[in-house]
């Protein structure tokens, strides 16, 4: 018999459906990218406000954790999820039925605040479930596969695109989530058994005290923020590059979509580095790495700028280099963050992507306001996240003796 000290065993399955329930959220959140362009024209917009869609879905994203992770203390992981998939359903329908830039912003903003529950409850109920070293491997095997949707869901986008309209990503999203709603209702084991929910998890009091408890630890602040200032990187790409590439490069949208697939092997090869090395290495070393990496590839785009190099491979060639690096950063400083905190792994997980998912905000806002004719943006952007994410490490996480 399981008690409260003994945790049951989770196998391959239950691994591959907390991924596939997480990688709802990356697909609402990519597989539109290559219709940028042609939505703006749908619904007579600009760049910019087009930019920002992107960014709300983070907005609702980092709001929400902070309902789904205490309330997730009290009443378990599933039930909550389940609920999540309903909302990002609902806010997909209202995008897919959008005639105008406010409607099309209020549904982005939806989808966030549901896919939050898939996101900060997929860390949670990894964290049921595993602790250490088997925490990064397993959240290496999650990061893997973001890295592979992130790859498929623009290529997708962009042929549905090219034989349907923008419309099309939307019905498909909406589609992989009413059947991954019915599978996981069935099959989706609950991790937080019942007798270890805090019945006061939802009040005030409770989740302040947490809080405080989690805002108190330099180390689970500075690997959280970090996590959050180079995960900005990929949402500086998504806000910036389909406009470059399109409108000022004259890519097709299915072009654009091809292109994910660098940067999806980037994030693969990076989690696969990590996987093996997290062990021998250890936290600290592995993000030392992967920030000198990360600035390496930021100031070879930036060059690759100042010399006007504008084609494909002088950009995407260092935007590899330097999201190989951040991956290191995003696996080994989100297990850090999180493995110390079994007891409120609940609301552990929803500071830790609300910090993520307003990091990324903040940044994506700001750089979607460039009007990119090259790369120098987005090199710059790079540049000042490394440069953050190296003074989070050096001044804010604390040095073991």
């Amino acid at each position: 018999m399981t008690t409260s000290d003994t945790k049951p065993a989770y196998g391959s399955y239950f691994i591959t459906l907390v991924i596939l329930i997480a990688a709802a959220s990356q697909l609402a959140a990519d597989m539109y990218l290559p219709s940028l362009p042609a939505i703006a024209q749908a619904l007579h917009s600009s760049s910019t406000a087009m930019g920002l869609t992107v960014t709300i879905f983070l907005l609702g994203q980092a709001i929400f954790q902070w309902v789904y992770g205490p309330a997730s203390e009290r009443y378990g992981r599933k039930r909550l999820i389940l609920s999540g998939m309903l909302i990002t359903g609902i806010g997909t329908l209202v995008c897919l039925w959008s005639d105008n830039i406010t409607l099309f912003s209020i549904g982005r903003f939806l989808q966030g605040a549901g896919s939050a529950a898939l996101m900060c409850l997929a860390l949670a109920t990894m964290r049921d479930a595993f602790a250490n070293e088997k925490l990064g491997k397993v959240m290496a095997t999650l990061n893997m596969t973001f890295s592979i949707v992130f790859a498929i869901a623009p290529v997708a986008g962009g042929y549905l695109q090219k034989v349907w309209s923008w419309q099309a990503s939307f019905v498909l999203i909406a589609v992989y989530i009413l059947v991954l709603f019915i599978i996981a209702s069935m099959t989706l084991p609950e991790t937080h058994a019942p007798e270890r929910r805090d019945i006061n998890g939802t009040k005030i009091a409770v989740i302040l005290d947490n809080s405080k408890t989690l805002l108190r630890s330099g180390a689970f602040m500075g690997y959280s923020i970090m996590v959050g200032v180079c995960y900005a990187a990929l949402v500086a790409y998504a806000a910036l590059t389909p406009f470059l590439f399109q409108n000022v490069m004259g890519l097709t949208p299915v072009a654009y979509g091809w292109l994910a697939i660098v940067n999806a092997i980037a994030l693969s090869a990076g989690s696969a580095t990590v996987a093996v090395l997290i062990e021998k290495l250890g936290i600290p070393k592995i993000i030392k790495a992967g920030l000198v990496i990360m600035l390496l590839g930021a100031l070879c785009m930036l060059a690759t700028g100042l010399l006007q190099w504008i084609n494909i491979a002088a950009i995407m060639a260092p935007m590899f280099i330097a999201l190989y690096g951040a991956t290191f950063i995003l696996n080994a400083a989100g297990s850090a963050a999180m493995s110390p905190f079994g007891h409120i792994a609940g609301t552990a997980g929803a500071m830790c992507m609300s910090l993520q998912m307003l990091a990324a905000f903040i940044a994506g806002s700001i750089a979607a306001h460039f009007h990119s004719t090259n790369q120098i943006p987005l090199a710059m952007t790079i540049i000042i996240l490394a440069l953050i994410t190296g003074a989070i490490n050096t001044f804010v996480v604390p040095r073991k003796a």
